[in-house]
């Protein structure tokens, strides 16, 4: 079953896309120069029209009619990051109503208020069981409460509360995240609504760290951590999605959470966001934290449940929850993680052939650099087989399973770092990951969670080739 939940699609004449005199513009975390007028990011060529090509080198763009929309190509390819001022503490204030969703965490709760004094707060109440500790906190921090007698789940909580607000911007944020200095955070996240078709914006959330081992590890391996570099929300690049443990949203859209959905809510509203031309924004700059679960049996469960969340948005998004994408550099990537040097060095010929057919611009060094990255991708792969088979891996294999099975479980370590008493934390959380992937398939009746998709043109390599241009003026 498919179900049609529909979002507004972006008017940006809706919204104030006036920019003030000139625009302060970065360019993306990881737009690479490949040749004169070439740009690589995200795992796509760009041929750039010649009037855009120095814009990614500007700091500041000047807009003919002061409407950011000119540099909508640019910055929907992830080329070009516009860069507002945070507001003023105050005004965030006055712009933002924060919604915290809540079930059976009153200490979490109380903590929260407390970093909260002053904002306009609305605690929605979802079904604890000591419904008047619940009642109490809210009351005596000023907040708002909105109380319902039947849990039924993230998504619907955060949209009854979402419905309950006025202001223009609404601050989901969970009980048990610790945003440290409120105003800080919401000021820099909520500068990034300064451009018209960001929808929403989310911090990078880890783990506060501490004495357990559930700590350590949660720390640089929380599944809500998306990693050091921004980007935009896309379900086939380096930013799939973004969690709704803190996050800011245009209120007009805040409460469009499918209710059917406990678990991959938040996944699911922001790729039908991003199916409507909105854009879903990830900054890896702001830091939030979020704890390890309280038990071991809780840990796992959590991480069972993501997997299994696939599911449902199986039925939902299809291939767009598939392990892994075919595409112009999977043989490349099949032949590095099996460890053939022969076939790596063919497929690596190949490729470069291709590239120089495809983008005659790329001299041979640039060539031979995007195969070599393109190699890359055997660590990915080998992380998604790991994801999707577990320790069954070596089983179906034998030796290129294990040989597999290992490259994937240590490659979660090749950053950061590295604590002999993670890897038993890490083998565990992708087995309960596995489980979890194969048990939402199986409730879904749906194939998509385990089976490869054919790459779209975001995880292309190659990627397509196009034009982009923009008719903002570069600067003078």
């Amino acid at each position: 079953m498919h179900l049609a939940l529909e979002l507004t699609r972006v008017e940006p004449s809706g919204h104030d896309a006036r920019a003030r005199g000139d625009q302060r513009v970065a360019k993306g975390p990881d737009v690479v120069a490949l040749a004169p007028g070439v740009v690589g990011a995200a795992g796509r060529l760009w041929r750039l029209a010649p009037a855009t090509r120095s814009l990614l080198d500007a700091d500041r763009v000047r807009l003919g009619d002061g409407d950011l929309t000119a540099l909508d190509p640019l910055i929907g390819a992830g080329l070009l990051v516009p860069r507002f001022r945070p507001v003023a503490p105050a005004a965030a204030r006055d712009t933002i109503d924060v919604v915290i969703p809540v079930r059976d965490d009153a200490a979490g709760l109380a903590r929260r208020l407390g970093e909260l004094s002053g904002w306009r707060v609305t605690v929605v109440d979802d079904g604890s069981h000591d419904a008047g500790t619940v009642a109490r906190l809210a009351a005596r921090a000023g907040a708002h409460l909105v109380r319902r007698d039947r849990a039924g789940g993230p998504g619907v909580a955060r949209a009854d509360g979402a419905r309950r607000v006025t202001r223009d911007v609404v601050w989901f944020l969970d009980a048990d995240v610790s945003v440290g200095d409120a105003a800080a955070v919401a000021r820099r996240l909520l500068a990034h609504l300064g451009d018209p078709r960001v929808a929403a914006v989310a911090p990078r959330v880890r783990g506060p760290g501490g004495p357990r081992a559930r700590d350590a590890f949660e720390r640089d391996h929380s599944p809500l951590d998306l990693g050091p570099r921004s980007g935009l929300v896309d379900p086939a690049g380096p930013v799939p999605f973004v969690p709704s443990a803190c996050l800011l949203v245009r209120r007009e859209l805040a409460a469009d959470f499918d209710p059917q959905l406990r678990v991959g809510e938040d996944v699911d509203w922001e790729w039908r966001l991003t199916a409507a031309g909105w854009r879903v924004r990830y900054d890896a700059d702001v830091v939030v934290t979020h704890p390890a679960r309280p038990s071991w049996s809780a840990w796992w469960r959590q991480r069972v449940s993501y997997g299994a969340s696939l599911g449902p948005l199986a039925r939902r998004h299809g291939a767009r929850t598939s392990p892994w994408r075919l595409g112009p550099t999977t043989r490349l990537a099949v032949a590095v993680v099996l460890a053939q040097p022969a076939w790596a060095a063919l497929e690596g010929a190949l490729l470069a052939r291709r590239l120089g057919r495809t983008v005659p611009e790329l001299a041979p060094r640039a060539r031979g650099r995007l195969v070599v990255r393109a190699s890359g991708a055997a660590v990915a792969l080998a992380r998604a087989a790991v994801r999707l088979l577990g320790p069954a891996l070596v089983v179906l294999g034998r030796r290129r399973g294990l040989r597999v099975w290992v490259l994937g479980t240590l490659a979660r370590w090749r950053t950061g770092p590295r604590r002999v008493a993670d890897v038993p934390l890490g083998i565990a959380d992708d087995t309960a990951a596995t489980v979890g992937r194969w048990l939402g398939a199986a409730r879904a009746r749906s194939l998509a969670p385990l089976l490869p998709a054919r790459a779209g043109r975001t995880s292309d390599v190659l990627g397509a080739s196009a034009p982009l241009s923009a008719s903002a003026e570069p600067p003078s």
